[in-house]
Formats: structure tokens, sequence, C-alpha cells
């Protein structure tokens, strides 16, 4: 499986995991810090046969979007066992997803996970996975004593393998 993300400047990536750190240390759960999972926000999860394809179909998403500021405005869960910070699902997000989308759907042979698609994906940046019910409720219970809603600026685009975390290949997005 492959994914596509957005990664952050330094400032928001050390906020976000610093969240991930302060959760790990209350449930237990290191298993995003262990992993060394980077703060991200996923896009697109597919499989393919071709690794070269999505490589090109990344340099392509990379040069039609633009670094932009993500406000994170709350918290999530997936039940039973993820927590996640959600950001605003803006004019820009949307439009990551739906360019994302089109360029790898062209990939011969993909299959595109139907809850990374357009008007079915739900922007997340996880903050800890695989959690029990009493890990998820200390979870929310941290992070309802340390988070506030912050903006942050998405400046690169990744793809990369999972379980264990792998970037295959990583591009700065352009300023405008």
């Amino acid at each position: 499986m492959y994914h596509i993300s957005l990664y952050f400047d330094e400032k928001t990536s050390n906020r976000i995991t610093s969240f991930m750190r302060l959760v790990a240390k209350h449930t237990k759960n290191d298993e995003m810090i262990v992993g060394k999972v980077p703060p991200h926000i996923t896009f697109s999860i597919f499989k393919a046969d071709n690794e070269k394809a999505a490589i090109e179909a990344l340099k392509r998403i990379a040069a039609r979007i633009k670094q932009d500021s993500i406000r994170w405005i709350g918290i999530g869960s997936f039940l039973p066992s993820v927590i996640y910070i959600s950001p605003l699902q803006d004019e820009y997000l949307f439009n990551v997803c739906r360019i994302i989308y089109e360029e790898v759907i062209i990939i011969d042979g993909v299959k595109v996970n139907e809850r990374y698609q357009p008007y079915n994906w739900v922007p997340h940046t996880t903050i800890a996975k695989n959690m029990t019910n009493e890990q998820l409720k200390i979870a929310f219970e941290v992070m309802q004593g340390c988070f506030g809603m912050f903006e942050g600026n998405a400046i690169k685009i990744g793809l990369a393998k999972t379980n264990p975390y792998n970037d295959i290949f990583t591009l700065e997005l352009s300023l405008s």
C-alpha cells in the first residue's frame, strides 16, 4: 500500500509531535513514536504494481499543489482505536484531495482505498493508533488538557509505504 501525504513546517511538526509524545507517555502506547511516523495528513491510500508510476504521479501532483496554511480545529476518533486532530476541511484541503485523486486514479492497475477519495475522505492527523478503549479514554483526557486551535503550513508532499513507515519520495511544494 502506498500513501500520499502532506507534511508540515518544523514548528507545526514539533507541536504535533509533542501531542504524540504526551499521549504516548500517558497511555503507554508509543506506536507512532517508535515507528517514527512524522506528523502528516494522508490524502490517498492505494495499491499499485508500478512504484515508478506512483513516483511520477507524485511529481505531477507536486507541480499542481502549492504551500498553504492548515488550521487544526478539534480532536476526533476513528473508533475503536485511533485519536487524531482534525483540520478544517477548507478549499485548499478539498482541492489537494481532488488533485491527488485525479493523478493517482490514472496509474495502470491502481486500486484506491474508497475512504481516501473526494467526498468520502475525512482529513485528520493521527496522534495515536491501535489503542485499547482505556488508552483512548486517557488520550482524550490528555488532549482535552493541551489542545487548542492552531495553524501551520503544508510545505512538502510525499509518497510512503507503511507498516513499517518508509518514505519513498518527498518533494517540497512551491510557494506560489
